[in-house]
Formats: C-alpha cells, sequence, structure tokens
C-alpha cells in the first residue's frame, strides 16, 4: 500500500510537479493516492479531509512588541493604520508602555526626542503617506543627534492597487535615506526579527536613526474598490 503513496509522490518529482499540478489531478476515491493530494490542497490551507488551521496575521505584531519591550522601548507613538493597529492594542494593554495618538506623524518625531530626553525610547508608528510629513522635523533629529525610531507600514508597492499611493511609496526610502536615516526592509516573517534587531542596536547603541519598512508584501496588499465601468455609449 505505501507503494501507492511513493509511485505518486515519484510521478510527481519526475514531472516537476508543483503542489497545485497535484490537487488538480482526479484521485480515485477511497484510496490511499488522495492522501497526497489533500496534502498538496493542504499548502494553501484547501485540504478537504484535513482540519488546516490558518495562520494568525497578528503574530508578527506580538512578535515585534516584545521585541521592542525587551529592547526598552515603551513608549508607542502613531497614526492610526491597520498595519500597526495590533501593535498598538498590545501597548495599550501593557503595564510598562504608554500610547500617544498623532495629530500628525511629524509630532512623534519630536516626542521620541523628548523622551530621550528624559531616559525613555519610544518608536514612531506611521503608514508610508505619512513619511512626507516629516523631513523638517527629522533635521532636528540630525542636528540634535537624538535616537529616532521608526515602523512604518508600506503602501504604494508590492500588489498596490492605489495609483494615488505609489508617489509616496516609491519616495519613503530615498527621503529617509537624505535625512539620515537607515532603513531596514521586511519583506517576510523571517526578516522581522534581525531587521528588528539591526534597528534597535542602530538606534540605541549607535545612536543613530533607523526605520522599520514593513512591505506590502509583508502585510498583504489592501483591497482597494474599482470605479463601476462607464456605461456605453447611448445606453439608456
Amino acid at each position: 500500500e505505501a507503494g501507492d503513496l511513493i509511485q505518486e509522490v515519484v510521478v510527481a518529482m519526475e514531472l516537476s510537479a508543483s503542489a497545485e499540478d497535484i490537487a488538480r489531478i482526479s484521485h480515485g476515491h477511497p484510496g490511499l493516492s488522495e492522501a497526497v493530494k489533500e496534502a498538496a490542497l493542504g499548502v494553501d490551507g484547501r485540504a478537504v479531509h484535513i482540519q488546516m488551521s490558518k495562520p494568525d496575521k497578528n503574530a508578527w505584531s506580538s512578535q515585534l512588541f516584545n521585541d521592542l519591550i525587551e529592547g526598552g522601548v515603551t513608549l508607542f507613538t502613531h497614526v492610526p493604520d491597520s498595519g500597526n493597529a495590533k501593535l498598538i492594542e498590545l501597548a495599550n494593554s501593557h503595564n510598562q508602555a504608554q500610547t500617544v495618538l498623532l495629530t500628525s506623524e511629524e509630532e512623534g518625531v519630536a516626542v521620541c526626542a523628548g523622551a530621550d530626553l528624559v531616559g525613555k525610547r519610544g518608536i514612531l508608528c506611521m503608514q508610508s503617506s505619512g513619511v512626507g510629513n516629516c523631513p523638517n522635523f527629522l533635521s532636528l533629529v540630525k542636528g540634535g543627534r537624538f535616537p529616532i525610531l521608526m515602523m512604518v507600514s508600506m503602501r504604494g508597492d508590492y500588489g498596490e492597487q492605489n495609483p494615488w499611493q505609489y508617489p509616496m511609496g516609491q519616495a519613503v526610502e530615498p527621503i529617509l535615506q537624505a535625512m539620515g536615516v537607515l532603513t531596514f526592509r521586511v519583506e517576510a516573517a523571517d526578516d522581522l526579527k534581525p531587521a528588528t534587531d539591526a534597528a534597535l542596536a542602530a538606534v540605541f547603541s549607535g545612536g543613530h536613526g533607523a526605520a522599520l519598512i514593513l512591505s506590502q508584501k509583508f502585510l498583504g496588499p489592501k483591497p482597494f474598490p474599482k470605479a463601476a465601468p462607464a456605461p456605453a455609449e447611448g445606453a439608456e
């Protein structure tokens, strides 16, 4: 009976078949060979007879929050965005953390600089569209040598459907780098921990500005409603 399974897998390997290729093949039911199809379907959570647990989309927020707290960051300044919502929720429920709701992103630069003056560590959390509000205040950071840590949830890159988000999305890293802020880009879950550690070290050990750039490939693109098609000419 094991031969049925081995045969199925060997044929798939010989033909360089993907999991999707195997999932699309019709298998006899009931039979052992359909277990291979179930496994192929399970790659992206479509298994029919096996209950698959869906990954927690907010797990990265918990990991990032814990790493920040461990790094001594207790002040979370933010302009609300879906990319930082869970992180701020965690900060609001933590005894050692404090959140500050901003009316504009550049305020967070000043608040984090003030926190440094009293021996505290802060982070500015914002969407990429808000980076354009910060350059003048980043000159304060650069001139005063204040450490500044930022988390930028991206728009205008991978999978973006809103054309208005692209200009600022493409300008984020050039603007930050022009103001002397190092950027650490997160494209996948495995990038988050090393990028966070590197940013914390750059800011609070190296005295340098740093930003965690959470790409849309990592966060997942936001859906954007499409405009209804214009009625055909002459239609009533």
